[in-house]
């Protein structure tokens, strides 16, 4: 079988004159002939001896009018007519249904690849959405875990601050209590001979040493506050200049000022307890006593 190249070739071999298979049907008015070469793509533009080609007078009207039947479509193919029974009885009932269900076939593809085509768009929004909603709650437990960490670095600070408070008001009170019992038997010997007072004015009197033992107390726990505030970075050197400012003396005096102060409230609790010996006369320790009880009961 030959190839197309090997057919236009053929068509477009030349003779002796230079004339080709077209010029030679064009020349003795073959239409048809001149209509089956050109649909089987023969060159037109081909010159010959005479320096004619098959598009140029007289055989352009030809050549253009074989061209414009040869690029007119097809008429379309008339319906086969059987003769048979069993051959129309297919073409009129077993072809329309056939055509039917392929049809039908058709669109059930086509709407089966609609449905994972959305199947696809709502599994990447879910995935999406999912991923989103992870970081949301990582970003969410990493704020957590890190407020924790502080809830619980602060709880363990105040919970160490108030421990040191603690020891170190115990030990002022210790070291108040060792001097007002120290300061009251040297002081005592020398005071027993006061004048009688009724009983009730002598429980008055009693009880003001406790009072003033609980200012002493407000003013130790002021002053361990002060304290620990003063030993805290900046804090403690704002806190110094403030007391810098208010007393006045150099900066080194501060802690100095501090403990005069506190030696200072200490003595006059001194004196009021005193005082309070002398008018009470030598029932005070009993008194006392009971007053003591009545506090820590």
């Amino acid at each position: 079988m030959c190839e197309p190249e090997h057919v236009l070739q053929l068509i477009d071999a030349r003779d002796v004159e230079g004339n080709t298979a077209i010029h030679i049907a064009a020349t003795t008015s073959a239409r048809k002939c001149v209509r089956a070469l050109i649909g089987r793509g023969a060159s037109t533009n081909i010159a010959n001896e005479q320096e004619q080609v098959a598009i140029k007078a007289p055989l352009h009207a030809m050549v253009q009018e074989s061209r414009f039947i040869a690029e007119m479509p097809e008429e379309p193919r008339t319906a086969t007519h059987h003769v048979s029974e069993a051959a129309m009885s297919i073409q009129n009932r077993i072809v329309p249904q056939m055509s039917e269900k392929l049809h039908l076939l058709a669109a059930s593809f086509d709407e089966e690849l609609e449905k994972k085509d959305a199947s696809e768009r709502e599994a990447r929004r879910i995935l999406n959405t999912t991923i989103k909603e992870s970081k949301n709650v990582q970003a969410q437990f990493n704020d957590l875990s890190h407020g924790r960490e502080e809830a619980e670095q602060k709880a363990r600070g105040e919970e160490q601050y108030s421990r040191v408070r603690k020891q170190v008001i115990s030990l002022i009170e210790q070291q108040h209590h060792i001097q007002l019992h120290a300061a009251e038997g040297s002081q005592a010997n020398g005071h027993l001979n006061a004048a009688e007072d009724d009983l009730a004015e002598r429980v008055m009197l009693a009880k003001m040493p406790n009072q003033e033992q609980n200012k002493r107390r407000k003013l130790v726990g002021d002053f361990v506050k002060a304290r620990s505030i003063a030993s805290v970075g900046e804090k403690g050197d704002m806190f110094r200049r403030l007391l810098l400012k208010a007393l006045g003396p150099e900066i080194s005096l501060v802690d100095e000022n501090l403990n005069r102060l506190v030696q200072e409230l200490t003595e006059e609790v001194h004196g009021q307890r005193l005082k309070t010996i002398e008018i009470c006369g030598p029932d005070y320790d009993e008194i006392l006593d009971g007053v003591v009880m009545l506090e820590y009961s």
